[in-house]
């Protein structure tokens, strides 16, 4: 989601406050580390994916194009990312997306275990597959009925072990609860409901070498944002009550003005389990850009 028109502190004063909201934003286990863009325009990024145990990154900007690059780290987890090139995405047949449509507004990244993309739009709501960055493949078009307003569309792609993905929009037009859904045979279906809390929405989401689904929502507060991550287990049915499914808080920033959209859980060569994020600076110098990192758990079988 776009932000631009939520964003009422003035720059001055942003800038004033960076350092102090970071600083009060991290609870200790967290790293964060700029993008170094080797002159490659960066920017908007609302989606991530963590490849090769760690070694590399796919990014996705709101601006309809993806960054790829590599990591450094060291014995503790990331150290820092570098942009190697950037790549547009395109519609179907391959022609340009429209910008002033709005058509190339990119939130949400998947990707499955054949390294298909899946990459979610919204002002244009719609959820497309790509073998190859430049071509749009259909998916089948989503539910008729979706309370899904302009600049709240789908923004949570996750592909669980079996390939199939799941969405979550980031706010209902009237509020309330949002659906989860889930792509299998061709089509969509609603597992249940996905219930915001505390001012918090969905803005991300990956499944974990658990098999439990974790979802990256965000708040947006006076001077900055909070985030926090919820896991869910998705391997039995939402209450028949009220079709909510339970979650678990595990992770909560305190203020930051850090924008994190993207969620990627990835697993290392040594087994650890990480939780890394990327923020959406709204191609904003004061803004943050970079990513936050952390260990979520020292195998999978602690989780």
């Amino acid at each position: 989601m776009r932000l631009r028109s939520a964003i009422t502190l003035s720059l001055g004063a942003a800038a004033i406050a960076l350092s102090a909201a970071w600083a009060a934003g991290l609870t200790g286990s967290e790293r964060r580390f700029e993008i170094e863009e080797n002159g490659l325009r960066i920017g908007g990024l609302s989606g991530l994916a963590v490849l090769d145990y760690g070694a590399r990154f796919l990014a996705l900007s709101d601006e309809g194009f993806l960054i790829e690059g590599s990591f450094t780290r060291d014995a503790n987890g990331l150290t820092g990312a570098k942009a190697t090139r950037s790549i547009p995405l395109g519609g179907p047949g391959g022609r340009a997306l429209d910008a002033r449509g709005k058509e190339h507004d990119s939130e949400g990244l998947a990707i499955s275990s054949d390294g298909a993309l899946s990459v979610s739009f919204e002002h244009v709501h719609r959820v497309a597959k790509y073998r190859e960055p430049g071509i749009a493949l259909p998916y089948p078009a989503l539910m008729r009925g979706l309370d899904l307003p302009e600049n709240g569309g789908i923004e949570a792609l996750a592909v669980d072990g079996q390939d199939r993905l799941y969405i979550v929009q980031e706010q209902s037009a009237h509020g309330g609860d949002v659906p989860l859904m889930r792509l299998e045979g061709g089509r969509w279906s609603v597992l249940g409901k996905i219930h915001p809390s505390d001012g918090f929405v969905p803005v991300g989401a990956d499944f974990g070498p658990d098999g439990m689904y974790y979802l990256l929502e965000r708040k947006v507060a006076t001077l900055g944002f909070r985030s926090r991550i919820r896991r869910f287990d998705l391997s039995q049915p939402a209450p028949e009550v009220d079709g909510i499914f339970p979650a678990e808080v595990i992770w909560q920033s305190g203020l930051s003005l850090g924008n994190l959209e993207g969620l990627a859980i990835w697993t290392d060569p040594q087994g650890v389990v990480h939780a890394t994020m990327v923020a959406d600076n709204n191609f904003s110098a004061v803004l943050y850009g970079g990513m936050v990192s952390l260990v979520l758990a020292k195998s999978a079988g602690t989780m």
